[in-house]
């Protein structure tokens, strides 16, 4: 393993050494030269996002509503709950619709990230993405394993870097920011774009600062991307490294409140990451493309012994894990007439896990485990409109997962145009989730004859464009989850057990008030039943958030962003399921840009300086001031 095991099971308190971090980024740029041919408005697209063929039932979003965190702006929108858990420097909690973490499926331009080595089960720690490098993000809430494959059993969250293309021709910027609780954050990017595509890298530094007291985070990351067109076909690739050091308050140990005092864990990871895309038309119907993903995950947490309560003690323990995965994928798309289009497809994934560990039991017993799985795909899917009201859209797909029974998961959807207007849609759609290496490989609670967890998903709804009203939809959706794995305590193993129904209602509305005010709306309604008899954790029944936009004159720009909560259980340690209240938060900003290449802008979070809590003893960041400004030059 990349470290050695340093842990509290052999030194007084419960902290070790920090690893070195990265003191220096650096930012530079290179010409790419290439006789091509510059006509390519023909070539296929690049799909890294969502489905190959069309798939509108996607939520976005903007880089300008991620520049303080990327959490809270997913948190915001309609059937999602989003949060650090345990602080700042905490793992990520993302729940699609009454779906646990680990049942959606987070992708970088189109590269795979959740983690089946962690104890969450397979989720994604979003900690370990560096906003300021990124361009937007895609939610699709719905299961999507007839597209993804395994672990989009609730939804995909698409995580997208910008493209050197939309760039100007020679461009560097620069940034910082502060905030009022010591943190701090260094940002720097380079392009050069060119007739037939373009280069850029990007480095950016973040310190958390005492936003959350005990619970910080430190990262460093860089991002490389490639666009370029080829006489033949278009090639992206892309690049991502980072680097976190952070400190948090143990999950489910009370927080603050715990009875002997906070327990916090140390956790370091490191991320590295690396996928080519391609495509290439072969006649006026047929085109082809594919995608090499390439990633490597690596952490290592020192979690200390979490006093028991109404729940059991849990033990101290280190967990020193890495996991490497490629994929590669081929699909060939055809289109006999402009209203139909069928992709054909197969792909090929191989990951491996290894973990290397202690845990303590009155005596330190080593916790190492490895496994390695194939999975082998073949997919179909269908885009068919139906004159100019009716489009229809459909996919199958099988895995066979070694030493595994194949999977099968399917997509049935449809739109109805009645009128200018109005529009009506509808969808069902399965996923499947394997069980995690964790799950089947950690010893003392592997089952390795854990089966699959699988879904089905329903969701019908009604659309209204208005020029006076603006966008407004309302849907109704409803989900199974199957065969969930759960820990059994007399069994003393993981086992398949639970099923969870989730049904909700969620309203979106956006309009173009004026020229200079846009504003949004989201509101959900969701209820969740849990075969047992336990309530689901972090499940609001009710939610809404609204953000204005405002252009207030001549380089002066501001918003107002608004979200609540209803109350939540939570199921700490020391108090086992307690109810947690309800919260709203307001966020209002404003953004100066008195000249072409320089941008200031300020940023105040929580400004009702409400007490927000997603945990027992974890409280959210109180109020506080973000200051921050940029500069670009640009050249020919």
């Amino acid at each position: 393993m990349k470290k050695p095991l340093r842990s509290s099971l052999y030194e007084s308190g419960f902290s070790f050494g920090a690893i070195v971090r990265a003191s220096t980024l650096s930012c530079c740029v290179f010409a790419v030269s290439s006789q091509v041919s510059a006509d390519t408005s023909n070539l296929a697209p690049i799909i890294v996002t969502a489905s190959r063929t069309n798939d509108a039932d996607t939520l976005l979003i903007e880089k300008e509503e991620l520049r303080v965190d990327t959490l809270s702006a997913i948190d915001r929108l309609p059937g999602i709950t989003a949060y650090n858990n345990g602080g700042a420097g905490g793992s990520s909690f993302v729940s699609v619709r009454g779906g646990e973490p680990n049942f959606t499926l987070v992708l970088f331009d189109g590269i795979r990230l959740n983690d089946s080595t962690n104890s969450a089960g397979g989720s994604f720690d979003f900690g370990q993405i560096e906003p300021a490098l990124i361009d937007q993000v895609r939610v699709k809430r719905s299961a999507t394993s007839a597209i993804h494959g395994a672990d989009a059993l609730s939804g995909v969250i698409s995580i997208l870097s910008p493209s050197p293309r939309a760039q100007h021709a020679h461009q560097f910027s620069a940034g910082a920011s502060v905030n009022s609780e010591n943190g701090y954050a260094i940002n720097a990017s380079a392009t050069y774009g060119f007739d037939t595509g373009g280069l850029s890298i990007g480095a950016a530094t973040r310190d958390s600062g005492e936003l959350t007291g005990d619970s910080q985070l430190k990262r460093d990351a860089v991002l490389v991307r490639w666009d370029q067109d080829f006489a033949a076909g278009k090639l992206s690739a892309t690049a991502y490294h980072a680097e976190t050091d952070r400190e948090a308050y143990a999950e489910d140990s009370g927080g603050i409140l715990a009875p002997l005092g906070p327990v916090i864990e140390t956790r370091d990871t490191t991320i590295d990451l690396f996928g080519l895309r391609y495509s290439q038309p072969l006649s006026g119907n047929i085109s082809i493309s594919g995608h090499l993903n390439y990633s490597d995950q690596s952490s290592f947490a020192d979690i200390p012994a979490i006093p028991g309560g109404v729940f059991d003690p849990v033990p101290a323990r280190i967990d020193d894990t890495r996991l490497k995965r490629w994929e590669a994928l081929a699909a060939l798309t055809y289109r006999p007439h402009p209203g139909l289009e069928t992709v054909f497809g197969g792909g090929y994934i191989n990951e491996r896990g290894e973990g290397d560990g202690l845990l303590d039991l009155g005596f330190p017993l080593e916790t190492e485990f490895s496994e390695k799985r194939d999975v082998l795909s073949v997919f179909i899917e269908n885009s068919l409109s139906l004159g100019p009201r009716i489009d229809l859209n459909s996919a199958a797909r099988v895995d066979k997962p070694d030493d595994r029974s194949a999977e099968l998961t399917y997509k049935v959807a449809g739109q109805a145009r009645l009128s200018e207007e109005w529009q009506l849609n509808g969808a069902v759609e399965s996923g499947y989730k394997l069980p995690s290496i964790f799950a089947i490989a950690y010893p003392l609670i592997a089952n390795p004859d854990l089966e699959p967890e699988t879904g089905t998903s329903v969701q019908v709804g009604a659309q209204l464009n208005s020029d006076s009203i603006g966008r407004l939809s309302v849907s109704v959706h409803a989900t199974r989850f199957r065969n969930l794995v759960d820990f059994d305590p007399e069994a003393f193993t993981n086992v398949n057990r639970r099923q969870v129904d989730s049904r909700g209602l969620e309203l979106e509305w956006s309009n173009q008030i004026t020229k200079r005010t846009r504003a949004l709306a989201y509101v959900s309604l969701n209820d969740t039943d849990s075969s047992s008899e336990q309530p689901l954790r972090n499940r609001p029944d009710f939610s809404a958030s609204t953000r204005f936009d405002f252009q207030l004159g001549e380089g002066w720009a501001a918003y107002a962003a608004w979200r609540y909560s209803s109350e939540f259980f939570t199921s700490p340690i020391p108090t086992g399921f307690i109810e947690l209240g309800g919260f709203d938060q307001l966020d209002v900003g404003v953004a100066w840009i008195p000249a072409a290449d320089w941008t200031f802008k300020a940023d105040l979070t929580n400004g009702f300086d409400s007490n927000i809590s997603y945990a027992y003893g974890m409280e959210e960041p109180k109020r506080f001031l973000t200051l921050s400004l940029s500069k670009t030059l640009r050249g020919r």
